[in-house]
């Protein structure tokens, strides 16, 4: 027999609203851009699709290398390795974000949590975010 501890209804409410601006920062922060090898990156769905079309590209063996855009407007040849390396960083960025929400959620219904202001400074997200 399971035994459930009852919240009164206004701090279920005040933590339902807190994961949703846990949710939102997420998003924020997944498509906020990303520091790779030093390198700040897009980090947008677009952005994250046109690099897997990269790496796909190379995987092929389409061409052996690409004028890569970078966001400050240059441009660098990239090779494989390089793309893999952008990918990489790309989805390592990613998962942290989603890691992030996760242990800020968990740190809420622990009640450690209990403003908005805690979860957007909440040291968990990516710090190039």
């Amino acid at each position: 027999r399971m035994i459930y501890a009852v919240q009164p209804q206004n701090i279920l409410i005040q933590k339902m609203e807190l994961r949703k601006v846990a949710r939102s920062h997420r998003r924020k922060v997944e498509i906020g851009g990303a520091v790779i090898s030093g390198m700040r990156f897009d980090s947008s769905d677009e952005s994250q699709s046109k690099v897997n079309s990269l790496i796909d590209t190379f995987d092929k063996g389409w061409t052996s290398l690409i004028d890569f855009q970078m966001p400050n407007g240059a441009f660098v040849p990239v090779d494989k390795s390089t793309a893999d390396g952008i990918g990489q960083g790309l989805a390592a960025h990613v998962q942290q974000s989603f890691s992030a929400q996760k242990t800020v959620i968990e740190e809420i219904e622990a009640g450690a949590i209990t403003t908005s202001e805690q979860v957007r400074a909440h040291n968990a997200w990516p710090s190039n975010a």
